[in-house]
């Protein structure tokens, strides 16, 4: 409160900035949502008591902000000033990129049938369909399935050119549905949110505060939702009773919650780590981030992450097992414990600061890669996993990078 206070005194903060969306999300990680597990006695994780971390690891949050905020308003690149200038060729770039996000669309169909669902099943919502999940493995297409995150810059661009309202809905549509099956609660806010980040920043406008309040609602619903039925999608069952959650507020409120709860990995990780097991010196952050590259079917041997050690370390074997993850901070710190949580908490400032002037820029692709890429911030907060967060943004801003090759501007 007395950062903001600052702020608010001697700088002008815009809703759509990068700052706003990750104060949220860590007061949401590290202060709100531990206050309510207090409040609701929900003390457990995993049948694991893991508040023996919590002074410490909320005195690592606080310190981790205030480096985020040095790294984000020090030091920072100054704004370019040009020209806006029309884009000559934009018919070629959007036909580039209908084929950019259709070759993007065909691999996550590509993983999402190598997992035993067909067609049917994606395009109906699992309403309809057969599936053979459990009978074939996917474990091979990993890396194809990564291409998929290509869709959402793209569709921005075709978004942008596009006078057919129809085409735009029905890769709208394809692009959710398919995601959906796939139990991508993030993506699914980004594929919302990019839009509207797109429309509002181009038009150089800001949404009312009713309007803010009905999508955040909106986003709130939707994420429940999904957490509610992804389980149902993912097993072949289809949607079923499970579109009922959709209007009881208090099972919606309960997955948000779950969803914000990994904190308490996090607690485990400062309350275990080094005592238990020693930093691990970048082998999750740098060496696997290489490691998971190479595509399972050429390296069939392949190891595991060192991120399922580091839960059964922090919580239990049976928390490695279900797959818990734990937030970005807990993953800066098992790395490289309290320098790592400073350093690259400062880091990550500096990239949101340079993330900042590329919505001030006034230039098609600047616009397209800050809509594309904030809403992702979430998903880089929340799991704590840098290896499939790096791959994230690089499939991501990768469509834009070969969009802006190709373009020819106007003198």
């Amino acid at each position: 409160m007395f950062i903001w206070m600052i702020l608010f005194v001697y700088t002008k903060v815009d809703i759509f900035e990068p700052i706003v969306l990750i104060t949220s999300i860590h007061l949401l990680l590290f202060v709100i949502t531990p206050i309510i597990s207090l409040y609701q006695n929900d003390i457990l994780w995993f049948n694991k008591n893991v508040w023996g971390g919590c002074i410490k690891g909320t005195l690592l949050s606080t310190l981790a902000y205030i480096c985020f905020i040095f790294g984000y308003y020090f030091g920072k690149t100054k704004r370019r000033k040009y020209k806006q200038k029309n884009i000559q060729n934009w018919k070629k770039i959007y036909n580039i990129s209908l084929i950019i996000w259709f070759f993007c669309f065909i691999c996550n169909m590509i993983y999402i049938l190598s997992t035993g669902i067909n067609v049917t099943y994606v395009l109906t919502l699992g309403s309809s369909g057969n599936t053979t999940i459990g009978e074939t493995s996917n474990s091979m297409l990993g890396f194809i399935g990564m291409i998929s995150y290509g869709m959402i810059s793209s569709y921005l661009y075709i978004f942008y050119y596009s006078n057919s309202k129809l085409l735009k809905g029905i890769l709208f549509y394809l692009m959710f549905s398919s995601y959906l099956i796939r139990g991508f609660r993030f993506i699914i806010v980004a594929i919302i949110v990019a839009p509207l980040f797109f429309i509002y920043i181009k038009e150089k406008k800001r949404p009312s505060v009713i309007l803010i309040i009905a999508l955040l609602l909106l986003l709130s619903i939707s994420v429940g939702f999904i957490g509610g039925i992804r389980d149902d999608m993912r097993a072949g069952n289809g949607i079923g009773n499970s579109i009922n959650s959709i209007i009881q507020f208090e099972y919606i409120t309960s997955v948000i919650i779950d969803n914000f709860s990994i904190y308490k990995t996090y607690y485990g990780i400062v309350q275990n780590i080094p005592s238990i097991m020693n930093y691990t010196f970048g082998k999750l952050m740098f060496m696997y981030t290489l490691i998971m590259f190479i595509p399972r079917w050429i390296w069939s041997s392949k190891p595991n992450p060192i991120s399922q050690k580091i839960n059964e370390i922090a919580v239990s074997k049976y928390a490695s097992k279900a797959g818990t993850a734990y937030p970005y901070l807990g993953e800066y710190y098992h790395e490289f414990g309290v320098f790592g949580i400073m350093f690259f908490s400062y880091f990550f400032g500096k990239i949101c600061s340079w993330l900042k002037i590329k919505m001030y820029e006034i230039n098609i692709h600047s616009i397209i890669l800050y809509s594309s890429i904030c809403p992702l911030l979430l998903q880089i907060m929340i799991r704590g996993y840098t290896p499939s967060n790096f791959y994230l943004i690089i499939f991501s801003v990768l469509p834009i990078i070969i969009l802006k090759k190709r373009s020819i501007y106007e003198n």
